[in-house]
Protein backbone atom coordinates (compact mmCIF):
# COMPACT_ATOMS: atom_id res chain seq x y z
CA UNK A 1 0.00 0.00 0.00
CA UNK A 2 1.16 3.67 -1.29
CA UNK A 3 1.46 6.00 1.53
CA UNK A 4 -1.55 8.80 0.90
CA UNK A 5 -0.48 12.55 0.54
CA UNK A 6 -3.01 14.47 1.86
CA UNK A 7 -2.85 18.83 1.49
CA UNK A 8 -5.02 20.83 3.87
CA UNK A 9 -5.86 24.49 3.10
CA UNK A 10 -5.14 26.41 5.79
CA UNK A 11 -7.19 30.03 6.08
CA UNK A 12 -4.96 33.08 6.78
CA UNK A 13 -5.27 34.11 10.30
CA UNK A 14 -6.24 37.67 9.15
CA UNK A 15 -8.78 36.19 6.95
CA UNK A 16 -10.42 33.42 9.96
CA UNK A 17 -10.08 36.50 12.32
CA UNK A 18 -12.26 39.40 10.19
CA UNK A 19 -14.59 36.62 9.05
CA UNK A 20 -15.15 36.27 13.11
CA UNK A 21 -15.23 39.63 13.78
CA UNK A 22 -17.91 39.99 10.88
CA UNK A 23 -20.03 37.66 12.66
CA UNK A 24 -19.93 38.67 15.57
CA UNK A 25 -20.63 42.74 14.41
CA UNK A 26 -23.27 41.21 12.69
CA UNK A 27 -24.72 39.65 15.53
CA UNK A 28 -23.88 42.73 17.69
CA UNK A 29 -26.14 44.95 15.26
CA UNK A 30 -28.77 42.42 15.83
CA UNK A 31 -29.27 41.27 11.87
CA UNK A 32 -30.09 38.03 10.01
CA UNK A 33 -27.56 36.82 7.48
CA UNK A 34 -30.66 37.62 4.73
CA UNK A 35 -31.21 41.00 6.14
CA UNK A 36 -27.07 42.00 5.63
CA UNK A 37 -26.74 39.82 2.82
CA UNK A 38 -29.83 41.81 0.94
CA UNK A 39 -28.28 45.33 1.89
CA UNK A 40 -25.04 44.44 0.92
CA UNK A 41 -26.55 43.52 -2.74
CA UNK A 42 -25.33 39.83 -2.41
CA UNK A 43 -26.36 36.15 -1.63
CA UNK A 44 -26.99 34.64 2.15
CA UNK A 45 -24.85 31.84 0.28
CA UNK A 46 -21.89 34.44 -0.54
CA UNK A 47 -21.96 36.05 3.14
CA UNK A 48 -21.91 32.79 4.73
CA UNK A 49 -18.84 31.74 2.89
CA UNK A 50 -17.52 34.95 4.16
CA UNK A 51 -18.33 34.65 7.65
CA UNK A 52 -17.04 30.66 7.79
CA UNK A 53 -13.96 31.86 6.06
CA UNK A 54 -14.35 30.26 3.05
CA UNK A 55 -13.55 33.30 0.74
CA UNK A 56 -11.69 36.35 1.47
CA UNK A 57 -13.80 39.69 1.99
CA UNK A 58 -13.61 41.75 -0.90
CA UNK A 59 -12.26 45.37 0.27
CA UNK A 60 -15.04 47.16 -1.04
CA UNK A 61 -18.15 44.55 0.52
CA UNK A 62 -15.65 44.52 3.60
CA UNK A 63 -16.15 48.26 3.39
CA UNK A 64 -19.93 48.25 3.04
CA UNK A 65 -20.55 45.74 5.47
CA UNK A 66 -18.54 48.34 8.29
CA UNK A 67 -21.20 50.84 6.90
CA UNK A 68 -23.96 49.11 7.85
CA UNK A 69 -22.78 47.45 11.14
CA UNK A 70 -21.76 51.09 12.41
CA UNK A 71 -18.36 50.14 13.06
CA UNK A 72 -14.79 50.77 11.37
CA UNK A 73 -13.06 48.09 8.84
CA UNK A 74 -10.37 48.40 11.48
CA UNK A 75 -12.84 46.64 13.95
CA UNK A 76 -12.66 43.61 11.74
CA UNK A 77 -9.02 42.86 12.27
CA UNK A 78 -9.10 44.27 16.53
CA UNK A 79 -9.86 42.32 19.11
CA UNK A 80 -13.64 42.01 20.05
CA UNK A 81 -14.01 43.72 23.55
CA UNK A 82 -14.59 41.42 26.33
CA UNK A 83 -18.72 40.58 27.67
CA UNK A 84 -18.67 41.66 31.32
Amino acid sequence: MHPVLVYVWRVPSTVAYAAIMVRYRRKLAGMSLTSLALELGITVAQLRSYEEAQEPIPPSVLSRMAELLDCSVTEFFTEAPKLH
